[in-house]
């Protein structure tokens, strides 16, 4: 009885021990793909972490990169603007001279007309002509102890010359700044023209080929001649022939080639693609525009 209580604890603890020793494997396996898990959570983390933070670089870069076209296209609108608003300031001030000129030039005429009136005005009055000589004063004393005076008589003549006619205006001056206009011209590069030709390298031509057929045929002995086609009395005359003049008459079967016909095979002209050129390349200098240099275009 002890030693069966004793094989019962033993088996007893062995189950233990093997149960304690599968627990701790399973312990340590889910542990390990716990901390596995862990692991992989965390390295895709910083995958993704990185991938973000290279987004965002790459959204930065794409963001300076448009701020700077912007900025870019800004500058050069401003540019285009001042130049604009340089070329009427200039406008401005040339048309300003322009002006100031033509101001000139109609005190210069008025200061000259007014001085050509004032010598006309004076040499009018001092122009007056004196009586003629045909024009008598004579103071007679009256009987009433009146004194009468008499006129000139109609003779004389009191004339006084009209003044010149005040001369032209002068023309206003010219502008003080005259245009010199300079051709604006540009470069055009014409391409080469020309068109693709066919060249035969070798023409086509015709093979033809020799068709046979072997046939039995009759060779006579005496000859050695085919003499298949004759017919049984010429063959008769043959043979006799042969045997008077003590030679062989016989026969022999054989086999020839005899030609029955002819393959033609046709075979294609070889040929290749050759560029022709028809106008070379040339280069040619276009006027656009004339430009001064004060920014004048025409």
């Amino acid at each position: 009885m002890n030693l069966n209580k004793v094989k019962e604890m033993l088996k007893t603890k062995k189950a233990i021990t093997i149960m304690s020793i599968v627990l701790g494997a399973t312990v340590i396996g889910v542990g390990s793909m716990i901390v596995y898990n862990e692991g992989q959570v965390e390295e895709r983390k910083v995958v993704v972490a990185t991938n973000k933070k290279e987004d965002s670089k790459k959204n930065v870069a794409v963001d300076n990169k448009k701020d700077k076209e912007n900025t870019e296209l800004e500058d050069k609108k401003e540019n285009e603007d001042i130049k604009v608003k340089d070329k009427k300031e200039d406008n401005k001030e040339d048309k300003a001279v322009d002006k100031l000129a033509i101001k000139d030039s109609k005190d210069e005429v008025k200061k000259t007309s007014s001085k050509e009136e004032n010598n006309s005005k004076s040499s009018g009055n001092t122009s007056v002509n004196k009586p003629s000589s045909g024009e008598n004063t004579s103071s007679n004393k009256p009987s009433g102890g009146s004194n009468s005076t008499n006129k000139p008589s109609t003779g004389g003549n009191t004339s006084t010359s009209k003044p010149d006619k005040p001369s032209e205006p002068s023309k206003p001056q010219q502008p003080s700044h005259t245009h010199n206009w300079v051709a604006v011209t540009e470069t055009v590069n014409h391409p080469e023209q020309g068109h693709w030709e066919t060249i035969v390298i070798k023409p086509a031509w015709t093979e033809e080929i020799p068709v046979y057929e072997d046939k039995e045929v009759m060779i006579c002995h005496g000859c050695n001649q085919d003499i298949s086609h004759l017919s049984q009395s010429d063959y008769a005359n043959h043979a006799k022939n042969h045997m008077l003049n003590g030679e062989n008459s016989g026969w022999r079967s054989d086999w020839i080639q005899i030609q029955v016909g002819v393959d033609r095979i046709e075979h294609p002209a070889v040929t290749d693609q050759k560029w022709i050129v028809d106008n070379a390349a040339w280069t040619e200098t276009v006027t656009k525009g004339y430009k001064c240099s004060c920014g004048a275009t025409k």
